[in-house]
Parts: C-alpha cells; structure tokens; sequence
C-alpha cells in the first residue's frame, strides 16, 4: 500500500478579513508615467482605496532598470 497523508485543510480568506486593512492596489502594466511623463512604459500604477488617488510610475523612475 502507498502512503497517505493528509493535509490540513487552508483557512479561508473570508476568516481574516477583519484582521487586515487594505489601503491601496498595486497593479504591473504599460502605462504612461506620471513623474517622467514617458508614454507607454513598463511600471507599477497605485490606486488607494481609501481616496480617489492612482499613481504611475515607471520602472526607470522606481529604479528597479
């Protein structure tokens, strides 16, 4: 016979929501960058949840190329 183990079972999501607070969204994609203003560029855009505010910024400006 094989062996068995089980697994514990992952806790859901849902269970800690109350534990955590999300204050904003960050996405990769192309996008225009806000400090240099190229256009088209690879980088990371925040959206806050709390206020109506995003950000673009582009991989040169974050110096991560």
């Amino acid at each position: 016979m094989g062996n068995i183990c089980f697994m514990k079972k992952q806790e859901p999501l849902l269970k800690y929501k109350d534990l955590v607070e999300l204050n904003q969204i960050t996405t990769q994609y192309n996008g225009d960058c806000d400090i240099c203003k190229k256009n088209k560029v690879e980088g990371f855009e925040s959206k806050s949840v709390i206020n109506d505010e995003r950000i673009f910024v582009c991989l040169n400006c974050k110096n991560l190329k």
